[in-house]
């Protein structure tokens, strides 16, 4: 004789209940890496939104101040620095590394450009910004 409906517990069998998580698991499993890589990209985005402003900034200093402002990355760091070009004071640094807004290298080519307060620079700067394979590029340019 079997169970009758009225014998029979209500709510799931333990088969059924590992069955859920097994998919479960499958699902997170392939959403995880889109995630991680969304996020990436989103860190990437902020950062070279956050040097553009800052290479604005470093215009309104220069004009501001009356001095030129020197933009350079320190060695070895995923920082850029606005400071005075004769006397080295720092007027803004920027962290993007780990301490920041995340992102995985800093480039800056030249190394190191002058803004001048009539609104000139030294030369065009190219700052590339990465973060695994995802890569922004900001350009100050030579007006």
């Amino acid at each position: 004789m079997g169970v009758t409906g009225a014998q029979r517990a209500n709510g799931f069998t333990i088969i059924e209940l590992i069955i859920a998580m097994v998919i479960f698991a499958i699902v997170t499993g392939l959403a995880v890496p889109k995630a991680s890589e969304a996020m990436r990209i989103a860190r990437v985005d902020r950062a070279s939104r956050a040097v553009a402003v800052d290479l604005e900034q470093a215009l309104g200093l220069a004009a501001r101040q009356r001095t030129p402002v020197r933009i350079r990355q320190p060695n070895g760091t995923l920082q850029i620095v606005a400071q005075d070009r004769n006397d080295a004071t720092v007027f803004r640094t920027t962290e993007l590394g780990e301490d920041g807004l995340g992102v995985e290298e800093l480039t800056l080519n030249p190394a190191s450009v002058d803004v001048f307060p009539t609104g000139r620079v030294s030369a065009a700067l190219t700052v590339t910004i990465g973060a695994g394979d995802h890569e922004r590029t900001v350009t100050l340019s030579q007006a």
